[in-house]
């Protein structure tokens, strides 16, 4: 009965999909045919190109609108727990953990180190490394006492410039097992998830890891539940679509690799920012896959205030952005990955790519709207359905927040709620553009890793972007609702984008005040 019901499941599943992409496929066509239907002969050649190029940037924003909703559909009816494996395994094989750092709090290192030392995975097994590339020897004195306390092997280079994946690769020579698991310092390892993970690296033997959900604790105001709520989407959405499709992603922590699969993948990426997804494409590209478990895997900290957070955020755009760049002609040609592979990746490492082309977007209207030209696409009533473009990834947004929420009700540990998504939402628009210019960097193959001016926690002037985002946002509010009177429908867009670059400033001037951070 189970089986027969998960069939008919599946059978909806593709229904619905089907049922999707047959409507996006008549909506573009219509979409796309009324456009160039109205490109006047008496447009000038500047004014003809730059619709041309518009429509393109449309049918991209559609297409990541079209996969996330496809997503949607894969997810709803997903087990909460995906994988059944064995309480203990029968045979302990040798696993090393690797904990990078550099410059942290003992006292919050310690917590993690203890958790792991804690586990019920047979000790004389268990490998545990601290890694550290700490530049003062007072700091680094502090790790070693803890290493000697618990035991557990101190690995050093100060001298390391290739931040957390060059430390990495430095201290891979020194793990001899056949599985090795990652885990950030503030993340504290839950009870018996060593055993879980290496017991369905067993059980599935045609993965090259296991990634478990990470989730979060100390969430004492609303910028922290929108930190913490992206990892949320990104496990409790993301990756369980992405389990269905074979493409999971390594998320930097708390996953569990066949140390022999990174050997032969050529180790750990030292090109970008985002060492674990390009960790994971280039796995993917060598024949290996990841496997997602729904499980609480750990527990750890954010970043401390929403300068800092925002830092992060950065660094995570540029760096997808980054591996996009870096490996865009593998994904769109190599005959290793199918096209369900290639949408994933390319419709992930493209989320801030996307949002740059938006920005940009939004702005080549004003020239046609100076010159008297509109371009509304299609007509729905009195209003030009070229307005659909931000609704639907508005829609589809907020619906994947709600998901994620929904997916964690569950989760003994969990500290989100429905009531916090309003502010989740107006930080999320607020933040977009204080990290549009990591996505053009990335792009670009500038500030990265190897550059001279990469920087792994880089300064961002929020306090500048936001003034300028309330200027700029006001001075096309209202220049877009005096073209919206004059007649020129398709000004509906620019209204809808300038509001969304208001509530910068205001996110900013609340946050204002950088929170310390740890040494």
């Amino acid at each position: 009965m189970r089986i027969e019901s998960e069939k008919n499941t599946d059978f909806i599943k593709n229904i619905a999909k089907l049922i999707i992409l047959a409507f996006m496929i008549i909506f573009i066509f219509y979409y796309v045919s009324s456009a160039i239907i109205q490109i006047d002969d008496t447009y000038v050649l500047w004014a003809k190109i730059l619709i041309y190029i518009q429509i393109f940037i449309e049918l991209i924003v559609l297409f990541q609108a079209l996969t996330i909703m496809l997503s949607i559909i894969d997810v709803i009816k997903e087990k909460e727990s995906l994988f059944i494996t064995p309480e203990k395994l029968d045979k302990y094989p040798d696993l090393d953990v690797f904990v990078t750092i550099r410059r942290v709090d003992v006292n919050i290192l310690e917590r993690t180190i203890m958790a792991i030392r804690e586990q019920d995975y047979q000790q004389d097994k268990l490998h545990v490394f601290i890694i550290d590339d700490t530049p003062e020897k007072e700091l680094s004195d502090k790790y070693v006492a803890l290493s000697r306390k618990y035991n557990v092997e101190y690995i050093y280079d100060p001298t390391n410039i290739k931040y957390k994946a060059g430390m990495m690769n430095i201290a891979l020579p020194y793990a001899k097992s056949e599985f090795i698991a990652f885990f950030d310092f503030d993340q504290i390892p839950q009870p018996g998830i060593l055993t879980h993970m290496v017991a369905i690296l067993q059980e599935y033997g045609d993965y090259a890891f296991v990634q478990t959900k990470k989730t979060f604790r100390e969430l004492t105001n609303i910028s922290r539940v929108w930190s913490a709520l992206l990892y949320l989407q990104f496990f409790e959405v993301f990756e369980r679509t992405k389990n269905k499709n074979k493409a999971v992603m390594f998320a930097g922590s708390t996953a569990c690799f066949r140390r022999e699969c990174i050997d032969k993948s050529g180790g750990i990426p030292e090109e970008t920012f985002t060492e674990d997804n390009y960790l994971t494409l280039n796995l993917l590209l060598n024949g290996y896959l990841g496997i997602f478990s729904s499980r609480v895997g750990s527990i750890g900290l954010v970043p401390n205030g929403y300068y800092a957070q925002i830092s992060q955020l950065w660094r995570w755009s540029h760096g997808g952005s980054h591996t996009l760049r870096l490996n865009f002609r593998k994904l769109l040609f190599s005959k290793k990955i199918n096209f369900t592979q290639r949408t994933e990746y390319l419709s992930t490492l493209g989320i801030t790519p996307v949002l740059v082309m938006v920005y940009f977007y939004i702005i080549s209207f004003v020239p046609l709207f100076m010159n008297g030209i509109d371009s509304p696409r299609m007509m729905i009533g009195n209003m030009s359905s070229i307005a659909l473009i931000p609704i639907a990834l508005s829609i589809t947004y907020v619906i994947f927040a709600v998901l994620a929420i929904w997916f964690d009700r569950n989760n003994e540990h969990s500290e989100f709620s429905m009531k916090q998504l309003p502010g989740f939402l107006v930080i999320a628009l607020a933040s977009n553009f204080l990290i549009f210019t990591s996505g053009i960097a990335g792009v670009l193959g500038i500030l990265g890793p190897k550059s001279k001016r990469g920087k792994w926690s880089r300064h961002i002037p929020i306090m500048r972007l936001g003034t300028t985002s309330l200027i700029l946002g006001t001075i096309l509010e209202i220049t877009a609702l005096n073209w919206l009177q004059q007649g020129l429908s398709a000004a509906i867009l620019l209204v809808l984008m300038a509001f969304t670059l208001l509530p910068t400033f205001f996110v900013v001037i609340i946050y204002r005040h950088p929170v310390k951070e740890e040494p």
